[in-house]
Formats: C-alpha cells, sequence, structure tokens
C-alpha cells in the first residue's frame, strides 16, 4: 500500500503521518510518500522583477517545505516506515491529484485543517478541495 501525505508543519498534518503509519505498518510493501507543496501564485509575477529577490522566494519556500517535512521524516525514521520526500511548487490540491496520480497512490491520508489561514476561510480548505477532485483513491481526513 503507497500512501500519500500532504504535510505542512501543521499539527494536524503531524497526526495525519501518524495515522498513515498505523496504515501500512505489517503490509508489504508498503510506504509514504510525504509531500509539501509550495503555492506561490506571485512567483510567475515576480520573474519580471528583481532576480535576487526571486531566488529568496525560492530559498525560503525551500527551507520553509525542508523544515515542515523534518518531523515526518523523523516520525517515519521512528516507526521504520519507508518513506520519499516530495517538494512541488503550484496550487495544493491540483498538485496532490497530479502526485497521487504519478505515484500511483493507493490512499491518501491528510490532515483536515492546516496552515491556510485567511485563504482557507474564504476558498475553503485544501481538504474540501480535494474530496471535490475525481481522485480515484480513498481519503482520510485527519482531526
Amino acid at each position: 500500500m503507497k500512501i500519500l501525505v500532504p504535510v505542512d508543519g501543521s499539527p494536524h498534518s503531524h497526526r495525519a503521518v501518524e495515522v498513515a503509519i498505523g496504515l501500512v505498518t505489517g503490509r508489504q510493501p508498503a510506504g509514504l510518500v510525504l509531500l509539501n507543496v509550495n503555492n506561490i501564485p506571485m512567483l510567475d509575477l515576480m520573474q519580471r522583477g528583481s532576480p535576487i529577490l526571486v531566488e529568496w522566494v525560492k530559498d525560503e519556500c525551500e527551507r520553509s517545505a525542508q523544515q515542515a517535512l523534518q518531523e515526518a521524516a523523523t516520525t517515519c525514521q521512528a516507526a521504520h516506515v519507508p518513506f520519499t520526500v516530495r517538494i512541488e511548487n503550484g496550487a495544493p490540491a491540483a498538485t496532490i491529484e497530479r502526485v497521487a496520480q504519478e505515484e500511483k497512490i493507493d490512499h491518501i491520508v491528510m490532515g483536515r485543517r492546516g496552515l491556510g489561514g485567511v485563504r482557507g476561510l474564504v476558498l475553503g480548505s485544501v481538504s474540501t478541495q480535494v474530496l471535490q477532485l475525481p481522485i480515484d483513491v480513498p481519503i482520510t481526513l485527519v482531526k
């Protein structure tokens, strides 16, 4: 069983990692794909501006992604569960769908609420958006 776990560093995403570990423990072959998605809609506009600013934003996003994934990776290592890490850029729900297809995912386990802030209040959470997509695998939302 191969499970995709979107990770943003929130408590809900960490609990999702723990639930996913429970689902794959004892199953062979099994593994997790830990995914962090950087949603940088302004990056395309910034390309026309200062290259130094663009590189700084990319570096900060990479640092933030690594930090968000570190706890999840440590949890997987402690549980002796194989995992891979992916850092992607784009709209979170669409990126989750794309990665699920590319990785031939059997199940998605994700936190019900993440670090979405005001955008989540206005447009809906990423988990709600993922539920609306035509993804043909089970999706478990974790509180």
